[in-house]
């Protein structure tokens, strides 16, 4: 009786898709992509190859610096696998499925859980920080804004890299001072210890990159708002993108639909771009490209897999 509630929740994003898809016009999408500027979406494809290529870099980088060195080929295939499976499950959970790979590639099941875990704090903390700053930028501040929204970013992002620089020692502090968290971790100081060092590994390796890959996206999106002939402010793009990224992260759709369209919608219609515009450009930028770029890349595995 408890499970029905919640399991009748995940399917509110499928819901409010189909809501959104009967009264969009498709036959405007449909232009959209047809007359779509092939070099841009070129650009597009690239830019995400690269931010493949970047999630690959800081996981070996990761995995070396706790005494695991492996090799391309299994970083390759604990990166691109997981991803594919996250695509298509709610809050992109599938993700958590690298944990498998890490352990099956020598990692014990609690490396692997704090490995996969600080990668997924990181990249949630920077969209968060990207998208309050975007937000109050665009919708609070006035005058000044630029100044404001950049120091708002450092003072985030030094304090984020502080934060994971020191969280380790914050739950240490935390269990000494508070008995309930006492009794229900107890005697934990080595694993205090461990989240320390993973801390500190996720500030000096993950979090550079991951701002990396964010920028990256905004660059991404840029080149196919050009593409799709979209006339909008990048930044604001930028915006739209890590809100409905978050908002995709709530367990109430598969691979965020309907809840990243609507953001989209919400959003891109302050900047006069059309409902349909912004259905195409979120389903392109959320879900179609993604997918078959990820499809392409996974193909080696699943014909290795059929060979064997």
């Amino acid at each position: 009786m408890n499970k029905f509630p919640f399991r009748w929740f995940r399917i509110i994003g499928i819901l409010l898709f189909i809501l959104i898809a009967s009264q969009i016009e498709w036959m405007a999408a449909w232009r959209l992509l047809k007359d779509i500027q092939l070099n841009y979406l070129l650009g597009y494809i690239v830019i995400v190859l690269v931010q493949v290529l970047l999630k690959m870099v800081r996981l070996r980088w990761f995995l070396s610096y706790i005494g695991h060195r492996l090799t391309l080929k299994a970083v390759y295939q604990s990166v691109i696998e997981p991803g594919f499976y996250g695509m298509v499950t709610p809050a992109r959970l599938g993700e958590f499925s690298k944990v498998f790979y890490l352990n099956r590639l020598g990692l014990t099941r609690k490396q692997a859980w704090g490995v996969v875990l600080m990668e997924r704090l990181v990249d949630f903390l920077v969209l968060l920080i990207a998208s309050t700053v975007g937000g109050l930028y665009f919708f609070v501040w006035r005058g000044r804004q630029v100044e404001w929204s950049a120091t708002l970013f450092l003072a985030l992002f030094f304090a984020l890299y502080y934060g994971l620089s020191k969280i380790g020692i914050v739950f240490n502090t935390f269990q000494k001072s508070s008995k309930r968290f006492a009794l229900a971790f107890p005697r934990y100081s080595d694993n205090f210890e461990n989240l320390n060092k993973y801390g500190v590994l996720a500030a000096n390796t993950f979090l550079p990159i991951s701002l990396l890959m964010l920028a990256l996206s905004f660059l991404a999106l840029c080149f196919l708002g050009s593409g799709l002939q979209i006339s909008s402010n990048g930044a604001y793009l930028g915006l739209a993108y890590t809100s409905s990224s978050l908002v995709s992260l709530l367990p109430v759709s598969v691979a965020g639909l309907g809840t990243r369209e609507s953001i989209y919608i919400v959003l891109l219609e302050k900047e006069g771009v059309s409902t349909s515009a912004a259905v195409t450009i979120s389903l392109l930028d959320g879900l179609i490209l993604p997918m078959l770029i990820q499809a392409f890349l996974i193909l080696p595995f699943l014909r290795r897999s059929r060979d064997g």
